[in-house]
């Protein structure tokens, strides 16, 4: 995509990933525009806070500050490519912000938090990978400054072939040392998760498993 550019085409890059920066040396216009928590990149986020519930704040180029409603670093990097992406539609940073601030809602099932009177819930249920479950699981140890207790519900991951069990136990022993308090795990390979964390914790931490929701 990068090659086929026209010369007056523009590239939005992450800058903190080394093979898209790369990307760079490969286009044939000049304009592009690097996002990221590296200072070096055209929009970059700094002092970020997480505030549990009431979402991310942070700094944008150390000038602007963004209130969002989002719950981890990755969709930080969402909001910056998405700054980026304004900014040569010829949209002004600060209106970016405020347009982000007041309209910008996540996916169902992409780390969207549902609110109720005694518990929040983070729902990251769209995918189930390692890098989704490092995702969902960062977002909630983020929350441990505004919660009495921390509980993640886990399944399956996908069918990796004869990795399966490997990352599934790898998975596990991940999770068992994030201060999350309880573990429920579903399904039948969700057990070596479960296996994983014990292992880490020395069975410390409240885990509990079934074979299936149902259950």
């Amino acid at each position: 995509v990068i090659k086929s550019l026209p010369k007056d085409g523009a590239a939005i890059l992450n800058y903190d990933d080394d093979l898209a920066n790369f990307m760079e040396k490969f286009s044939q216009s000049p304009n592009v525009i690097k996002f990221g928590l590296n200072p070096n990149a055209h929009f970059c986020a700094s002092d970020i806070e997480y505030l549990g519930p009431e979402g991310i704040r942070f700094k944008i180029n150390s000038l602007y500050t963004a209130h969002l409603n989002i719950y981890s670093t990755s969709d930080v990097y969402n909001a910056l490519g998405a700054i980026s992406a304004a900014k040569i539609l010829g949209v002004d940073i600060e209106e970016s912000i405020k347009t982000l601030e007041n309209k910008m809602l996540l996916p169902e099932g992409r780390g969207n938090l549902l609110s109720f009177k005694n518990f929040h819930l983070l729902d990251y249920s769209y995918d189930a990978s390692p890098d989704s479950i490092n995702k969902a699981a960062r977002s909630l140890t983020s929350f441990s400054p505004f919660a009495t207790k921390l509980i993640m519900i886990v399944g399956e991951l996908g069918d990796y072939g004869d990795k399966t069990e490997s990352y599934h136990l790898s998975t596990g022993y991940f999770l068992g040392a994030l201060p999350v308090d309880t573990f429920i795990t579903i399904g039948p390979n969700a057990r070596l998760i479960s296996d994983g964390i014990k292992k880490v914790n020395g069975g410390k931490k409240d885990i509990q498993h079934s074979c299936d929701a149902e259950t």
